[in-house]
């Protein structure tokens, strides 16, 4: 399997502030925690991303007049803000560059082909069974393959508590509570469509993105609940929202293009964390809406495919030093484009891709093609 070699994405080295004067940060950078370079007219980051630059009073120049300081944006908020310290901090100095590269962000898509053979019934019950067990995994171990464990480990969003809860009171659900139970299923979709109402409304970059990702991971689950229970009334209410999820969904890729490679003061561990849950919870979400469309109506487009890595170490870390440890080896890793996993069919360890990995090579290749790989752990790989 071969590495596709990605840029460096260190900014160009530009002049640095007249060491006569002292210039605190500006307060763009401030209001962000971000590290700031101190450049006028402005900052290195302010004029990446288009950002308005304003500097505090000059303490060796106390005759300066007075800027204004205005209200920094909810675009410059950090992504985990409880994950940066309050004080400015350089970028990390040995940040990997291989999972923020510009083109592995990019979403990419087979080019015009013949109708293909469509997967038997089999493969895609056997899909959306795989993510409904994802989803009991979720609340029996804190993580599934598309939720890392340490994501919401310092903060929960509301919207994924409730989708929490609501799973578990599913999960548990009797003949007797069956009924109350849809019933507030039907109630936190009805609440999650009304709480996001306003911020639809809004320019895309006024809400935080790690807010973007809870809201798609919600409604995911929620829809997967819907669609698949059975129950005409919570089908019927989910395929009104598929559009919703699906609109939600790429909002929040084209946000990721630009904040998450904005964000390098975060510890590199965390920040492939988020990165990569977003990663896996774009593809799942436009993966699940194509098989419903596919079960329902015998044909779907192609949702397209994005980078993941689908090494088996690297998800279930769980620490800092064993990631790094471990993303040392790209064949570890196997940071790829998903419309490339049939090359994964080469590897001659079937453990060493993740369950992500298979549900992806499951859905793009068949249930038969992953069982015979599987069951040849131990003979020559499939050519």
């Amino acid at each position: 399997m071969h590495e596709t070699e990605t840029p460096s994405l260190e900014p160009s080295p530009s002049s640095e502030p007249s060491p006569a004067v002292w210039r605190r940060a500006c307060t763009a950078c401030t209001g962000a925690k971000r590290k700031c370079s101190k450049q006028v007219p402005r900052c290195r980051r302010c004029d990446h991303r288009g950002l308005e630059c304003f500097y505090p009073p000059a303490r060796a120049s106390a005759g300066e007049p007075h800027l204004e300081m205005p209200l920094p944006s909810a675009a410059d908020v950090p992504l985990q803000p409880a994950d940066i310290s309050a004080q400015e901090q350089p970028p990390h100095p040995q940040v990997p560059d291989w999972f923020l590269a510009p083109d592995s962000w990019e979403v990419a898509h087979l080019p015009p082909q013949p109708l293909p053979d469509l997967f038997g019934e089999e493969t895609l019950s056997a899909y959306v069974t795989i993510i409904q067990s994802w989803l009991r995994m979720w609340v029996t171990d804190d993580h599934c393959p598309f939720i890392h464990r340490y994501l919401y480990r310092a903060h929960m969003p509301r919207r994924m508590q409730d989708a929490y809860t609501t799973i578990s009171a599913y999960l548990h659900k009797t003949p007797e509570t069956e009924a109350t139970v849809r019933r507030i299923i039907e109630h936190r979709l009805q609440q999650l469509m009304e709480e996001n109402f306003v911020e639809s409304s809004l320019e895309l970059g006024s809400t935080i993105l790690v807010d973007h990702l809870a809201r798609v991971q919600a409604l995911l689950v929620l829809l997967v609940i819907c669609l698949f229970d059975g129950s005409i009334r919570l089908r019927a209410q989910a395929e009104l929202h598929l559009a919703t999820l699906s609109a939600w969904n790429d909002q929040m890729w084209q946000v990721s293009t630009q904040e998450v490679r904005s964000n390098a003061t975060l510890e590199p561990w965390r920040l492939w964390i988020f990165g990569e849950s977003i990663r896996r919870t774009w593809l799942t979400t436009s993966i699940i809406h194509c098989v419903y469309i596919t079960i329902t109506q015998g044909y779907s487009w192609c949702p397209g495919g994005v980078y993941c890595t689908f090494g088996n170490e690297l998800w279930d870390a769980r620490t800092a030093h064993d990631w790094e440890r471990k993303s040392e080896s790209g064949r570890k890793r196997l940071f790829m484009q998903s419309l490339d996993v049939m090359e994964l069919f080469l590897e001659d360890d079937p453990d060493a891709v993740d369950a992500f990995g298979h549900a992806i090579m499951l859905i793009t290749s068949g249930i038969d093609k992953v069982q015979r790989w599987t069951a040849r752990k131990d003979a020559s790989p499939l050519t």
